[in-house]
């Protein structure tokens, strides 16, 4: 996917683009959770706040739908908004709706969400990437504008562990 940039707010409407630090291509192993794939820029109208209450995020590549065991959106703060989505529809699509904890922006301020995947596990192989296919993905209080759709890059997945940790009581 070819990355997209925004140049900031833009009066009467949210401006949303890929973000600077969109995550990179790479290897993320089975079972493992809250792998960010994806993340967005979100600027409020100049002339006034926005609410987000919510996004429809795609799901693109080689891997079955039941293999991805969870979506969930982050802010920068690291607070997670709405729910851990643990199914994808027929048509590659999760709608996560933020419930009583809406992403609130400033007038003229940003704010830059993550969207994190979990990986199921026994899943040996495939490849993965997220994306916002359309502004109409994006649940707001006012209209929302960009380069769309906002790719993220392609994730491999593999079978082998990212690591153990053993706990053993020291007297």
């Amino acid at each position: 996917p070819t990355p997209t940039t925004s140049v900031g707010p833009v009066a009467g409407n949210i401006s949303a683009s890929l973000a600077t630090d969109n995550p990179a291509g790479a290897v993320i192993a089975a079972a493992s959770v809250y792998n960010p794939v994806l993340r967005v820029a979100l600027w409020a109208p100049s002339s006034g706040g926005a609410t987000i209450s919510g996004i429809t995020v795609m799901k693109y590549g080689l891997i079955a739908n039941t293999n991805v065991s969870g979506i969930s959106v982050w802010d920068s703060k690291g607070v997670r908004h709405g729910s851990v989505v643990s199914s994808i529809s027929s048509d590659n699509k999760a709608t996560i709706g933020f419930g009583s904890s809406p992403i609130v922006l400033a007038a003229g301020g940003s704010e830059t969400i993550t969207i994190s995947i979990n990986i199921a596990s026994g899943v040996t192989s495939g490849t993965v990437y997220m994306g916002l296919a359309s502004a109409a993905d994006i649940q707001a209080n006012t209209t929302v504008g960009g380069a769309f759709p906002l790719n993220g890059n392609l994730f491999s997945i593999s079978s082998g562990a990212l690591g153990d940790v053993y706990v053993a009581a020291v007297t």
